[in-house]
């Protein structure tokens, strides 16, 4: 297996997925849990999400990288959330939901981790916010209003913050100010 020749994160998987589904499970909007189950209930999803690195040679640029990201992000978010009375379950979703598009960018090789052609052409920001809309319309009848699905979508194009680190939009709600932070 190509897996065993490329770095891995030491974390249990399982332990990472098990913290991840149980903040999954902690959401008190039905809609916001709706939307990440559309990623974080699909087998094959998950199943490249825990296959992907954080990155191609920087933060977390190992086998299971971006699970662990994304946890640890998730984790620094909801405190921030709390202690700023923002919407918790909104940053959460957004912390989970913010680097999706890293599994359609990144993919793993016996050399190791390079940048699919989407990925070189769109980046993971944009990939993300694609992924998102596509999930949503494929189900064919409506599981969020406009609103929610746009400040989805605002959270995962604004998480890198600005303009020259890749962000198409800056943050410019409370929740958006958090998940880049917590990214950062």
């Amino acid at each position: 297996s190509i897996d065993e020749f490329l770095p891995r994160i030491e974390q249990d998987i399982a332990q990472l997925w098990d913290w991840l589904d149980r903040v999954r499970a902690d959401l008190r909007s039905p809609v916001l849990r709706r939307v990440t189950d559309l990623f974080f209930s699909d087998d094959e999803f998950r199943l490249r999400f825990e296959r992907t690195p954080g990155s191609i040679s920087r933060h977390h640029a190992k086998v299971g990288g971006l699970l662990l990201h994304v946890n640890e992000v998730t984790a620094i978010a909801r405190t921030a959330a709390k202690a700023t009375r923002a919407n918790v379950d909104l940053v959460t979703a957004g912390a989970l939901l913010h680097d999706i598009g890293k599994v359609e960018s990144y993919e793993t090789s016996i050399a190791g981790f390079r940048y699919t052609p989407c990925g070189h052409l769109l980046g993971h920001v944009v990939l993300g916010c694609l992924m998102l809309e596509r999930r949503v319309s494929e189900l064919g009848e409506p599981i969020c209003s406009e609103s929610q699905l746009l400040e989805l979508q605002h959270l995962i194009l604004s998480h890198h913050g600005s303009h020259e680190h890749g962000s198409p939009v800056e943050p410019f709600t409370a929740e958006a100010e958090i998940v880049h932070w917590a990214d950062e």
